[in-house]
């Protein structure tokens, strides 16, 4: 069975391959976001690599989250490392011998980081580079496994700085580097380490940090570019074909967004007006093409993931999941044997099973942020 996410033609493959290679170019030529600053702390790991000859700072495994901060009066925004035990029972296999968070743009202290949790301040001090007396970001070392919510431990809060509403608020970029190993070297004094060797590093956490007004208008844009031109993805999280084998039609095969919709990770969005009467991604026709004019001007944030499925015609469509979640586990049966009933595109009625759906067929599958009452495909 063939599952897509859109129904355009792809461009050619020298069209793909000539966007490529401008892509790559314009990477080149782009200056560097990330400074050396020749901190003297910045030493090689066991590994023996070099230090990254651009950013000074010591090579390692790199894991990059997108982070939305709210709207209006919330002031501060948590950010999570993917630890067992972040915010539940701690078992001892994860890291716990060097945590540092800090400013990824200047590798120095940021001003917009404090420690989550108020009772543990003094796990999480700010460290320096024992050289120069530069302010690092803050450090724990030497961390006992807690036996419940470690973010009260090493988390820390990211507050929100003035102008970060708007959408073309330049945002931040913060990392934490993690290790499990101690082979680090410091002086310790009252208000935190001053870092001679930091340790082998287990990997580097980098937190892109935007605003909500920034994902709200990139998901607009992404809608009406793909309903605009030929070959354009149809959404901000456009997966394109996707082919995969199945054993019967309860076989499953899980799809997911790319923000797990929670915490910093929620996505905000412009509602579309008619989103499933009449506004269609995989519009057949003209009037069923998104534009503009379609979304309210109001950002809502999303509390759930709504999935729909669409027929290989594409004129009608199904509901698989009002409240679901970044995940779906989609199988054949879902289409055949659907509780919400198929409805026309057009019109949004009621209507048949359609034939065209099972193995040999393609099926469309878009995510719709949704808070319950308002709903943009993603």
């Amino acid at each position: 069975m063939k599952i897509r996410n859109n129904n355009i033609n792809r461009p050619a493959k020298s069209k793909r391959l000539l966007l490529q290679l401008f892509a790559m170019i314009a990477l080149a030529a782009a200056p560097n976001c990330v400074y050396a600053q020749n901190l003297s702390f910045h030493k090689q790991g066991a590994s023996d690599l070099p230090l990254d000859k651009h950013l000074g700072m010591q090579q390692t495994a790199e894991w990059h989250y997108y982070y939305y901060l709210p709207t209006g009066n919330t002031r501060q925004m948590a950010l999570n490392l993917p630890f067992v035990g972040w915010t539940g029972d701690c078992n001892d296999l994860e890291p716990y011998g060097w945590i540092r968070w800090y400013d990824y743009t200047t590798d120095k202290a940021s001003n917009q980081l404090t420690p989550y949790g108020s009772w543990y301040t003094n796990l999480l001090l700010q460290g320096k580079d024992e050289n120069s007396g530069t302010d690092i970001g803050l450090c724990a070392y030497k961390i006992k496994t807690p036996s419940t919510n470690y973010q009260y431990y090493v988390g820390v809060n990211y507050k929100k700085p003035s102008g970060a509403d708007a959408a073309d608020w330049a945002g931040e970029t913060i990392a934490c580097d993690v290790s499990r190993y101690n082979d680090y070297s410091f002086k310790q004094v009252s208000s935190g380490p001053w870092v001679t060797k930091e340790p082998t590093l287990t990997i580097r956490y980098i937190f892109h940090i935007r605003s909500a007004a920034y994902l709200a208008n990139q998901i607009k844009e992404a809608l009406c570019n793909g309903s605009a031109n030929e070959y354009a993805d149809l959404t901000l999280e456009d997966n394109q074909r996707i082919v995969f084998g199945l054993k019967d039609d309860n076989a499953t095969m899980t799809l997911r967004t790319n923000l797990n919709n929670s915490g910093g990770q929620s996505y905000w969005f412009y509602p579309l007006d008619n989103a499933t009467n009449g506004k269609s991604v995989y519009a057949t026709t003209e009037s069923q093409k998104i534009k503009a004019s379609d979304f309210s001007s109001t950002i809502k944030q999303a509390k759930y993931i709504r999935w729909i499925a669409y027929n290989e015609d594409r004129t009608k469509y199904c509901v698989l999941t009002n409240e679901g979640n970044q995940f779906y586990d989609f199988k054949v049966n879902d289409l055949r044997n659907n509780t919400n009933s198929w409805r026309k595109v057009e019109g949004n009625s009621l209507t048949s099973t359609p034939d065209d759906i099972g193995v040999g067929y393609t099926a469309y599958i878009v995510a719709y942020a949704s808070d319950g009452t308002n709903m943009c495909p993603i």
